[in-house]
């Protein structure tokens, strides 16, 4: 999915369909469009759908402390600590229940 305006991408995000969820597995906003809510409308569009799936998750690395706020600021909960997921270091899943 694609935000762009006048032809310029302000940002986008990769998710895969799953059976049951959304799994976000990227999301990136350009540098002089960030704090603009374009990672925002990117994120509400895909916990707006109304399909079977009930999910969206999503992982995030422990040091990534502005990912994980952004998350929590869209309602999405850290469910699981997930241990040596990243290499070296743990990471945690987060989820977003779709409401009906």
């Amino acid at each position: 999915m694609v935000s762009e305006k006048a032809g310029v991408v302000l940002g986008y995000m990769v998710y895969e369909i799953l059976s049951d969820r959304y799994e976000l597995l990227r999301l990136a906003v350009a540098a002089k469009h960030q704090g603009k809510g374009v990672g925002r409308q990117l994120v509400e569009r895909l916990t707006r759908k109304r399909t079977r799936r009930r999910f969206v998750s999503a992982n995030v690395r422990e040091s990534n402390l502005p990912a994980q706020k952004f998350l929590r600021s869209l309602g999405f909960l850290a469910v699981r600590v997930l241990r040596g997921e990243f290499g070296s270091e743990d990471g945690y899943r987060f989820e977003y229940t779709i409401q009906e």
